[in-house]
């Protein structure tokens, strides 16, 4: 387990329900400390920029007003068939990503762009690169997840709630702060 000293947040992460229905995490609820790794999310027309730590400062996480979007720039940490970047003192994951660069990706090379925030549960195969840390659940929203007949893909606000509910069918939303002891 990490302490996380530069990160205040709360911070805004999307919780896949596919996670709770298969038993990979179990159900959150508000007010309760957590202990979770971070992986991130990006959209592929958006690829994720890689420059050298001299072209750009770092350490910024900026919530990007939606959902669990956010823009980064942190330093990437880690590069052996997968990617860990590190921003504000949270450490985040993701097993391939693409970047939009020329440079070769490598430890200590500058990472931006916008991401979104998910919670992961923890892989053994992952052990060395994630940052486990403790976390308070300050709130939980959920909305249904989009039907696959809903062709124009409109999404309903997200909705409070006190827990998730492991066959709800929901997107969830947890606001949580990370416990910095």
């Amino acid at each position: 387990m990490v302490a996380v000293p530069g990160a205040a947040g709360p911070f805004r992460l999307g919780l896949r329900s596919w996670l709770l229905e298969d038993g990979s995490l179990e159900g959150f609820e508000v007010g309760q400390e957590r202990a979770f790794a971070l992986e991130f999310g990006y959209s592929r027309t958006d690829r994720l920029r890689l420059r050298s730590p001299a072209d750009a400062p770092v350490d910024a996480l900026t919530y990007a007003g939606h959902d669990a979007r956010y823009e980064v720039t942190g330093v990437l940490v880690d590069t052996e068939g997968h990617t860990c970047i590190e921003s504000r003192g949270l450490r985040m994951y993701r097993q391939h990503t693409v970047f939009d660069s020329d440079v070769v990706p490598e430890r200590g090379s500058v990472v931006s762009g916008r991401i979104s925030l998910q919670i992961a549960p923890e892989l053994s195969s992952w052990s060395r690169v994630l940052a486990v840390a403790r976390w308070r659940v300050l709130e939980i929203h959920g909305r249904p997840q989009p039907r696959a007949d809903d062709v124009a893909g409109r999404r309903q606000d997200w909705r409070p709630l006190r827990s998730t509910d492991r066959w709800a069918d929901l997107d969830y939303l947890v606001v949580a702060v990370p416990n910095r002891n």
